[in-house]
């Protein structure tokens, strides 16, 4: 190696034989087993990758080695380096910095040189094509991968040198060309369309079509000439389909042309390869044909077609039997492939062979024709069976072929876990397996008919269910002693027999087989496994590690006698397999036999676990040495199990493995971090003070890797794993200093990506450290870090989130600490967060109460798989290495909630009164029965007492509230609010604004609703009133309103699983994803596709509803069961339909509180409403009964609250009232009850108020008034005549209607504003109790006042615009005054334009127009497209194209929609459209009638007139032309237009550069071609035009050398064409650091440009530009005609002038 070494020290790599051979021996070195051998190998060559010519030494190793192996090594080494190192891109670097993470982008450089680059693309596709068919695969995956970055820009020739492949007519090499080929192209099928694409796509077409094409002929051709040579065929059909991949790749975007011309030719020979017959190419389709009969029969409509007798003997005798035979294959795979007839015959996977086939078929009949199959088959298997006996050894095929016709025939349903679970009853399977199965198993010969040993085994594994325990007793030592047969597959179908049998459950969940009726096969089962670990083929046979495993589990203390034997095999055979670990399942049940040996040795011995760590740690320390990552995982968890069984502190072997623990590296490992963390954890559960004493400068350590989880999604649970441990097990003062940062850094990840599992976490973290070092200590940390985040973690996550919390461990630790924060915080007694006392307090019975909230949004269903590059081992949890639950506060609390009774005792006994006066008036009836049985049960009676009697004053004033809403159910007072004052309690406290804020998942504070109980069934809310006292939402889902996955959520709940959603798979498109979704419910799983995520996750939980054998939930009745979906109530219905009949309903209550009412006198305060403070909730489940009367019916209704009984009632009254007829309408003169529901109570005979149905005083309608309106405010009718009076008084006008619906403050706010008078509102007083305020508002409207009174500052203010109002409306009338009715003058229509005039559409947008011009031909629409864009940022510019047919047209704009519209102008000129004039910019422009008056003020304007203009210009036909900035197009920066006084007056300043200018009459076709001229220079840099020009004239003008690139010659070039004179000015700018340029040139009109650069040539460019971009728009200038216009024009440097010019 140092030789290799000295030679590619440097950064470059000689292509030398020497360098050739070193390579080739550490390529065979990287084969290598041996680890120690092979990964210095690999690890070297990652160092000289980045040299160059590496990659060049490997492609002529490919060239130039003899040895195949080092062939394939060298290509798949290629191909992995191009695909690490090809492409170019950045890279992230994380830098941490404490809290901060700072993420930072930088370059990542080019890894290969770039002459490597050149030399390969050079070299890989003439190497590919000349290779073996294995090295060419991975030559071309390496062409492709070039080929996505570099084709076609960097590669042109790739394409050229391919197709010239097709000539060598070898069609290996062809193959090699279609394969990289399709490689290329199929990214065409989803990649969107753009017009790169489509470029790239017609470069392809134009070199490849063709060739293509013609390859596919000659290919037809030759299968022609092939048909009778199989070999041939097999190699032109890969080719044709290869080039079928290809057409479809180039044909998926849209149809090209040249494949459109040649579709006859594709499309014909497409037709006969579908149709062709070739005997050569038919595969064996007689697995396929038997599942096909085996699909058929299963259905029933195709039933009758099997029916008959004679066509089930002939499918048996025929189909079935014959493909029941062992063939020639199966034997072949039975003895050569072991491994792979095990795979398929156990796990059933040989769906495609014969004899699986003809198995289905059998089940298939046996649906509908059981009997008949099983007598027809019945004799077939004796038959065979009779055949065996004559001669056994020659015709030991007919027994299999029986067994396995026995075993289809009999069962009708097997699942993986339980073999069979429904069999045919007209089979005797144990009289079968006593005659025919046991004598071939007790047999002295193992090894004799091992294929009939393994059917039987077979037999008793699938059958184990059906065949009584006393024959699977006998069956033990059979299985046993075939563990030593030779056979792979006999000892592999006996261990796995043997732990399938070991599984069974009997009674009471017992393991049917114990321990006792194995205990005298002990010792030789264990040996005969082991053994054969020991035989050929079985050196990592999974089912007998399996079995092992099994065995240990039953056995128990049975083997402890053999432990130190068996733990000696298990360590060895660890380190072998530990050289290459390739068996997954093996290794796993070897560690998990590995578990149990520790875990049932020390439970017996606990100082057993030194002769555990004796025998392992060698293995452990190699493993760990050799970084073996598959075995990494494993190694951690049996260490935690080892450390977690010492009783006392860390041996000091442990302690010398902490610190490399911590190394970041470990922690990269997305597999290593669950068993890194549990051994962290079993370091501090056992030796926290160690630590702190002996390794306290790694707790930082410690902390940095807490931090690092924390900040991933995935793995954030682990970090509070990690934390909590910590906290509960570290000293305190060695974590001190660290706490408020941690608490910092779970706030920043609580703000910023807050999820459910997150804020679960944070609950049971922040509540054990509650517990942990005390309430008034976390409440002191909270308010440390920002002034009242106490309160705000309360309201916003605590009492929200804490029904969320799971787990009994995790409930009790949240119960303990919500405790100590009510009880043990001071805090929560004297400040302002006693406010949230009462909400933690009733969110702390709804964790004891409630089921728990188990609701997650959809987007947190995945597994949050993070990115990691390269290859990550998973982590496999060890089922026997899981960790003891442990509850830390176990010890110091039983029962939380006799906890929570005892604590509420002392606090009520510190402070006497208050926590009694808290919970009688603010916590709700319910959570208040259940805290009184708190109490009871921990003995507090005082207490408890105290609380009954507050429960039942709540009843007494709930039963007293009943009765008012049904005397009051029909009114609504005017002033709601206070109707039921003591139905509600809301403090309105301000919330919390704090720069540092924690989302919410609520929509409302519980600061806002601290009064409000929780949402559910089994606690009632404490803010429900009489009318809305419906039960909350239950816990069980109603099917009809939940989404799929919300229903198998609760399936999962119910069941006690947890369902799990894994995105497999997403194809197609980013336009059109299609993604396949994997949901898993215990071990039963579901796919499912879908165009979304969510849509396949809903999917599949549709296909788990309906396909899963889990038991379902019964579900609940929903409590809004029987309202209307579209929210009308049986109650509103039912007014309104009495309305109709003119009849009144009447409510009226059915005591439900017999027996209930108590005998004591209770006191009310005010004697008629029972006190604010108390809340109407019922104890138990009550009934309500109403009775309904209407017209002379009674009707009754039942429910369990108020309003559900009257709905009840309602809906019976519907179905009676509903067939009634309606009266008809009474004729009542002067009626106007307006529109609406007022309009309504016109409508009733005899009238009646729809608003309180004639029972309100204040209602008129009863006396008789016809002439009514409803009052919005009081729901009642009102007389109409004193509003009308009342708003002439007020407003001095006629009543307007709309007033009505108006509020009073609302009315005073316009009565002032019509009379200009002021308005103020101001609360004056303020008193009562916080629990019962009152406001007194004073309003000032003018000098009116008026005052009034209420329970909030609403209803005071309210009250008050009431008192004014009286003011008001003894104030005169306002004075009439009659409106002007503005006249509009109809335009009479005196021409109707056709769409397809020329007239038509002339003021409309020029696309609009375009477009209803063509759909008016009924022509195609107008298709639009980008040509280009170009020009600085800032000055875009855009050219759009229009076709109209065979039209088309530019436009140019600063935007695309500027340079659509004016595309859309030029194809209406096209077309023969009229062009709309402009409109002057100004109406002051000088005519023949005005002469401009010169403003005060307005001396810069100079106006210029020619002499004689006045009485010529008009006549003169050629000076009228448009200038560009007059029409909606500006002209680009830099650009003049300049008519001669203005070109005069700027030379003039020029000095001796002033010519004379004529002025010469405009020319608008030399203007036309000029423009054309100028953008085709600008376009393409050479001009069509200007050739043809100087070809038909005798002009001196010479053709350019190829395109123009430079601005400045393309303008020189336009103007030796047109004959334009072009004079540069250049001025240095600056200090000379820069110029400028000013181009003038002598078209006309004259344009003048200026440029500024580094240097006097990119000025001219730059100028150049600039005049060229003019002249492309001077075309736009003979279309209008101005009399007047104002220019800018630049007069010197640095200063602008204004001029009006009259070109008239």
């Amino acid at each position: 190696m140092k030789q290799l070494q000295s030679r590619t020290g440097s950064a470059k790599m000689e292509l030398s034989d020497a360098n050739l051979q070193t390579l080739t021996e550490y390529l065979k070195k990287t084969l290598d087993p041996d680890p120690a051998i092979r990964r210095p190998a690999e690890k070297f060559l990652e160092s000289v990758e980045g040299s160059q010519n590496y990659p060049l030494l490997l492609l002529t190793l490919l060239e130039k080695s003899q040895e195949n192996v080092i062939k394939v090594c060298a290509s798949v080494t290629f191909k992995n380096y191009i695909k690490r190192n090809w492409r170019i891109v950045g890279i992230l670097v994380r830098t941490v910095l404490k809290i901060n993470h700072l993420f930072k982008v930088e370059d990542e450089p080019n890894k290969i040189c770039e002459l490597d680059r050149i030399a390969i693309k050079a070299n890989i596709v003439p190497l590919m094509l000349s290779s073996p068919e294995q090295i060419q695969k991975q030559l071309s995956d390496a062409i492709s991968i070039i080929g996505r970055e570099d084709f076609p820009q960097k590669w042109p020739d790739l394409l050229t040198e391919m197709v010239n492949r097709f000539q060598s007519g070898d069609f290996h090499v062809i193959n090699g060309v279609l394969r990289t080929a399709h490689s290329l192209f199929k990214r065409y099928r989803h990649e969107f369309k753009s017009n790169e694409l489509w470029t790239e796509i017609k470069l392809v077409l134009d070199a490849f079509a063709l060739p293509l094409t013609n390859l596919f002929k000659a290919t037809i051709e030759l299968c022609s000439t092939h048909a009778n040579d199989a070999s041939a065929l097999k190699v032109l059909f890969s080719s044709l389909i290869l080039i079928a991949k290809l057409f479809y790749s180039l044909n998926f975007q849209d149809l090209p042309e040249f494949f459109e011309d040649n579709m006859e030719t594709w499309m014909t020979n497409f037709h006969s390869l579908l149709t062709l017959d070739n005997k050569l190419l038919q595969t064996d389709l007689v697995s396929n044909a038997i599942q096909f009969l085996a699909s058929v029969c299963e259905r029933p409509h195709y039933k009758h077609l099997f029916e008959d007798q004679n066509t089930l003997t002939s499918i048996c005798e025929k189909v079935i039997v014959p493909n029941m035979e062992f063939r020639a294959a199966d034997e072949e795979a039975f003895e050569d492939n072991s491994e792979e007839y095990i795979r398929r015959d156990l796990e059933g996977s040989d769906i495609d062979t014969r004899r699986r086939a003809a198995c289905d078929l059998v089940r298939g009949l046996c649906k509908f024709f059981e009997g008949p199959v099983t007598g027809i088959f019945s004799g077939y298997v004796n038959s065979m069976l009779q055949e065996y006996a004559k001669n056994p050894s020659v015709n030991w095929k007919h027994k299999d072929a029986a067994i396995y016709l026995v075993t289809s025939l009999a069962s009708k349903a097997q699942t993986q876990k339980h073999g069979i679970t429904q069999a045919n009853e007209l089979v005797n399977l144990t009289e079968f397996f006593v005659n025919h199965i046991q004598p071939d198993l007790k047999s002295a010969t193992v090894n004799e008919f091992p294929v009939l040993k393994a059917d039987g085994i077979k037999y008793i594994m699938i059958f184990r269910n059906q065949v009584p325990k006393e024959q699977l007793l006998v069956s033990i030592p059979l299985l046993i002693n075939h563990l030593q047969a030779e056979s792979i597959v006999v000892h592999t179908y006996a261990a796995h027999a043997l732990e399938r049998l070991f599984t069974m459950r009997g009674t009471n969940n017992a393991t049917l087989i114990t321990a006792a009726e194995m205990a005298p096969f002990v010792e030789v089962l264990l040996t005969n496994l082991f053994k054969a670990l020991t035989l050929p083929g079985s050196s990592e046979n999974e089912y007998i590690m399996k079995a092992i495993m099994r065995s240990f589990s039953l056995l128990q203390e049975s083997i402890i006698p053999y432990i130190p034997s068996v733990i000696t095999q298990l360590t060895q055979k660890l380190l072998a397999v530990s050289k290459n670990p390739s068996k997954p399942h093996f290794n796993h049940y070897m560690f998990e036999s590995i578990c149990l040996s520790i875990r049932i040795t020390c439970k017996a011995n606990p100082e057993a676990v030194g002769s555990f760590e004796e025998a392992l740690f060698l293995v452990f320390t190699e493993i760990l040495q050799n970084d073996v990552q598959e075995f990494i995982p494993y190694v951690f968890q049996v260490m935690s199990l080892l450390l977690e069984m010492h009783k006392n502190e860390i041996p000091s072997s442990y302690m010398a493995l902490f610190p490399h623990l911590l190394q970041p590296v470990l922690w990269e490992r997305t597999g290593n971090i669950p068993p890194l963390v549990r051994l962290l954890q079993a370091y501090l559960e056992r030796g926290a003070s160690t630590i702190a004493s002996a390794a306290a400068d790694k707790i930082p350590g410690l902390l940095g890797v807490f931090q690092k989880l924390i900040a991933s999604k995935a793995n954030d649970h682990q970090g509070f794993y990690l934390l909590n441990s910590i906290i509960e097990h570290m000293p305190p003062e060695s974590v001190d200093q660290y706490r408020k940062q941690i608490f910092i850094l779970l706030f920043q990840r609580l703000q910023n990506s807050k999820t459910t599992k997150f804020i679960k976490s944070f609950l049971v973290f922040i509540n054990l450290y509650c517990v942990r070092y005390g309430a008034l200590a976390l409440q002191e940390i909270f308010d440390s870090i920002q002034p009242k985040m106490f309160g705000m973690v309360l309201e916003k996550i605590i009492i929200p989130e804490i029904q969320k919390v799971s787990g009994q461990v995790e409930k009790k630790i949240c119960a303990v600490g919500i405790t100590k924060i009510l009880t043990e915080c001071p805090p929560m007694m004297d400040t302002e967060y006693t406010k949230l006392w009462i909400p933690l307090l009733q969110a702390l019975i709804g964790l004891f109460e409630l089921p728990e909230d188990d609701t997650i949004p959809d987007e947190e269903h995945f597994i949050d798989i993070e990115d990691t590059p390269g290859y990550q081992t998973a982590f496999s949890q060890l089922a026997f290495a899981g960790r003891k639950e442990h509850d830390p506060v176990g010890q110091m609390v039983n029962n939380p909630r006799i906890h929570l009774a005892q604590s509420l005792h002392k606090l009520s006994t510190a402070c006497p009164g208050r926590v009694l006066s808290m919970l009688s008036t603010s916590l709700n009836a319910e959570a208040l029965q259940y805290l009184q049985g708190y109490l009871q049960a921990a003995s507090v009676s005082s207490l408890a007492s105290k609380i009954g009697v507050c429960l039942r004053s709540k009843l007494f004033a709930y039963s007293n509230l009943l009765w008012l809403e049904v005397n009051m159910s029909q009114v609504q007072i005017q002033n709601p609010s206070a109707a039921l004052a003591g139905s509600q309690i809301l403090n309105k406290n301000p919330s919390l604004s704090q720069p540092l804020s924690i989302p919410s998942t609520t929509s409302s504070l519980p600061s806002e609703n601290a009064g409000r109980p929780i949402q559910n069934s089994a606690l009632p809310s404490a803010s429900v009133t009489s009318t809305s006292a419906a039960a909350a939402p239950s816990n069980m889902a109603n099917p009809k309103e939940k989404t799929p996955m919300c229903l198998v959520n609760e399936l999962a709940r119910f069941n006690k699983i947890q369902p799990e959603y894994k995105l497999l798979s997403e194809q197609g498109p980013a336009h059109s994803k299609v993604f396949t979704v994997q949901l898993t419910l215990g071990d039963q799983h579901w796919e499912a596709e879908g165009t979304s995520i969510k849509k396949a996750q809903h999917a599949a939980a549709a296909k788990a509803l309906e396909g899963t054998k889990f038991p379902k939930p019964t579900a609940r009745p929903s409590r809004s069961e029987g309202k209307n979906p579209d929210s009308v109530t049986p109650t509103v219905e039912l007014n309104a339909l009495c309305m109709k009949l003119g009849k009144k309903p009447m409510y009226k209550p059915i005591d439900p509180y017999t027996g209930m009412r108590s005998t004591y006198n209770y006191t009310m305060r005010g004697g008629t409403y029972p006190p604010r403070y108390f809340y109407p909730f019922p104890v138990g489940p009550l009934l309500y009964q109403v009775e309904l009367s209407i017209g002379g019916q009674q009707f009754h209704g039942k429910g369990r609250t108020r309003q559900a009984a009257k709905h009840d009632a309602a809906a019976k009254a519907l179905k009676v009232l509903q067939n009634e007829p309606l009266p008809e309408k009474p004729e009542a003169e002067g009626v106007t009850l307006g529109t609406g529901v007022a309009g309504l109570a016109g409508s009733l005979h005899p009238l009646v108020c729809v608003g309180c149905f004639g029972q309100s005083e204040k209602c008129n309608l009863q006396s008789g008034e016809s002439e009514n309106l409803l009052d919005m405010e009081s729901g009642c009718v009102l007389r109409k005549k004193e509003n009308e009076e009342l708003d002439k008084k007020v407003n001095g006008k006629e009543p307007d209607d709309e007033n009505l619906n108006k509020s009073e403050i609302s009315q005073v706010f316009e009565i002032a504003l019509k009379r200009n008078l002021p308005v103020n509102f101001e609360v004056t007083k303020e008193s009562g109790p916080p629990h019962m305020k009152s406001f007194v508002t004073k309003v000032s409207v003018g000098e009116f006042m008026g005052e009034g009174e209420g329970k909030s500052k609403k209803i005071s203010k309210k009250n008050a615009a009431i008192a004014v109002l009286e003011e008001l409306k003894k104030l005169p009338p306002l004075p009439t005054v009659e409106k002007m009715k503005p006249r509009i003058k109809k335009k009479t229509k005196s021409i109707v334009k056709l769409q397809t005039s020329p007239e038509y559409g002339q003021g409309m947008n020029p696309i609009s127009r375009l477009a209803q011009i063509q759909q008016a031909k009924k022509e195609k629409e107008p298709e639009y497209m980008l040509i280009t864009e170009r020009g600085l940022p800032r000055r875009r510019e855009f050219v759009m194209q229009v076709k109209v047919g065979v039209h088309t047209a530019e436009g140019m704009g600063t935007n695309k929609k500027v340079a659509k519209r004016n595309a859309a102008e030029n194809m209406l000129e096209i077309l023969g459209f009229k062009v709309p004039q402009p409109q002057p910019p100004k109406p002051a422009l000088k005519t023949e009638e005005k002469t401009p008056v010169k403003k005060p003020g307005d001396g810069r304007k100079v106006t210029f007139f020619e002499p004689g203009s006045e009485e010529t210009s008009a006549s003169n036909k050629e000076d009228e032309f448009r200038m560009p900035y007059l029409s909606h197009q500006q002209l680009p920066a830099g650009i003049l237009p300049m008519v001669p006084e203005v070109a005069q007056a700027v030379g003039a300043n020029q000095g001796h550069h002033t010519k004379e200018f004529s002025r010469a009459a405009p020319n608008p076709a030399k203007a036309t071609v000029t423009a054309m001229i100028a953008r085709e220079l600008l376009y393409g840099g050479t001009s069509p035009t200007a050739e043809t020009i100087l070809k038909s004239s005798s002009s001196s003008g010479h053709f350019p050398h190829g395109p123009l690139t430079r601005p400045s010659e393309q303008l020189d070039y336009l103007s030796n064409v047109q004959g334009i004179q072009v004079e540069y000015k250049d001025f240095p700018k600056n200090n000379k650091n820069e110029f400028v340029s000013l181009i003038n040139c002598s078209s006309q009109p004259p344009l003048i440009s200026h440029g500024i650069g580094k240097d006097v040539e990119s000025c001219h460019d730059m100028s150049g530009v600039s005049q060229l971009k003019g002249y492309a728009g001077v075309k736009l200038i003979f279309s209008r005609n101005v009399e007047r216009v104002q220019i800018i024009a630049m007069a010197g440097f640095g200063r602008k002038e204004k001029w009006s010019l009259s070109l008239r």
